[in-house]
């Protein structure tokens, strides 16, 4: 049901490889989603939030405009 929803909304993609189904992440999508939540949940106290900048380290920034493999 999860990755269901999360395909749905195109936080991830999916595709067949036989009889079984591969869900990536699309990092670009995932990234705008939480710059726009950093903005408006932090936007009246941005101590509250950590930097979005510091979230993208984690998967470097060539990372986050590819959606291959």
């Amino acid at each position: 049901f999860h990755l269901k929803a999360m395909s749905h909304a195109g936080l991830v993609n999916v595709t067949q490889e036989g009889r079984y189904q591969r869900y990536r992440a699309d990092l670009a999508v995932m990234q705008a989603l939480i710059d726009y939540l950093t903005a408006e949940c932090c936007a009246d106290r941005p101590e509250w939030c950590v930097d979005a900048g510091e979230v993208s380290r984690c998967c470097g920034a060539d990372s986050l405009s590819s959606t291959t493999p």
